[in-house]
């Protein structure tokens, strides 16, 4: 068996989270796990700053575990390409 590894990082591409589990852990089941488990301080979100998680079509369904975490999802649709 494999292994999976779910790296979270910010705009500048610094980890914020890293959880690693076994090759047929579901992608969703990472995400919360690495939401959960930041270890970066960052401040609360407010009306100006506010915390949005961009996520591959693979996150699709993920958006209410997100939420509910303060963040504002944004999930490519499966159907939409990548612009050149």
């Amino acid at each position: 068996m494999g292994t999976k590894r779910s790296v979270l990082v910010d705009e500048k591409g610094i980890a914020l989270a890293i959880v690693i589990s076994g090759a047929n852990t579901y992608d969703i089941k990472l995400l919360e796990e690495a939401l959960d488990h930041i270890v970066v301080l960052r401040p609360e979100p407010d009306e100006e700053q506010s915390h949005n998680l961009c996520l591959d079509a693979g996150y699709t369904g993920s958006g209410k575990a997100v939420e509910q975490r303060n963040y504002i999802p944004h999930i490519r649709p499966r159907d939409e390409k990548k612009k050149s």
